[in-house]
């Protein structure tokens, strides 16, 4: 989606949802919003003062490109399953923005440009009913139709959207073998309407031996005994994922 070098880069994916009546029918408007930030100036910049400027490779070899954010509008009126209505892009950080962290920008871990990642990422620190993590195993969800990987090679990284693909089904939103990826969108009860309720950090190339770490969560399960389902994997290059695990908050 962008022309640039960018490797060490985390992602916040978040889906909400609003309803429109007309005409004595119910539309569901699905809100996506993807945000892309480069953490390689932040890592670059971390490098030399940790082992001295003269020991510190080039920025462009951390990574180069702005922080972007890409928002998406669906509608499944006259059954479709996602009739696009909208699509906008804004740079949200470039250059000096880049070098600083943001409290309020947050995203599943803490601050979007911070350094807690989900390799090693416990909901328990977030919130004190989780569970302890439990071994998952990950549903085979087939060949994808799109590039497993970022750059189409069989050991690149793994690309996001194979990875989003993957938690979705750990998380139960879509059928394993649905080669389409449709989701079974929760019904969920007390969210404001447009907020979040699903969201997923992808953090590539971001720990020290490289590969992929990502988590997945549904924050309103539209279960009464379940509050919040939390999935987390770890990839190499591609499929499978090694760790997957989960995590449960109950309700009560």
């Amino acid at each position: 989606m962008e022309n640039d070098t960018a490797g060490r880069v985390r992602y916040a994916v978040s889906y909400g949802q609003v309803t429109e009546d007309a005409d004595g029918k119910s539309d569901i408007i699905s809100l996506v919003e993807v945000r892309r930030y480069n953490l390689g100036p932040l890592i670059h910049k971390a490098t030399e003062d940790d082992y001295g400027k003269e020991n510190t490779a080039e920025i462009a070899e951390f990574g180069v490109g702005p922080d972007v954010a890409w928002r998406f509008a669906f509608s499944s009126v006259m059954g479709n399953l996602a009739l696009p209505l909208s699509i906008s892009r804004k740079v949200i950080g470039d250059g000096v923005d880049q070098m600083t962290v943001d409290p309020n920008d947050l995203c599943p871990t803490g601050p979007c440009r911070g350094p807690q990642s989900t390799y090693d990422f416990d909901v328990k620190t977030v919130n004190p009913k989780a569970e302890a993590a439990t071994p998952s195993v990950v549903p085979d969800i087939g060949t994808p139709r799109y590039s497993a990987t970022v750059d189409g090679s069989a050991d690149g990284v793994a690309s996001a959207a194979l990875v989003v693909r993957t938690l979705s089904a750990m998380l139960k939103l879509t059928e394993p073998k649905d080669m389409a990826g449709v989701w079974h969108t929760p019904v969920v009860t007390g969210v404001e309407p447009g907020t979040p309720f699903v969201t997923f950090q992808i953090d590539q190339e971001l720990g020290n031996g490289g590969g992929t770490a990502a988590l997945g969560a549904v924050t309103h399960t539209g279960d009464p005994k379940i509050a919040e389902l939390w999935a987390f994997a770890t990839f190499n290059t591609g499929i499978p994922p090694y760790e997957p695990h989960t995590q449960i908050v109950h309700a009560n």
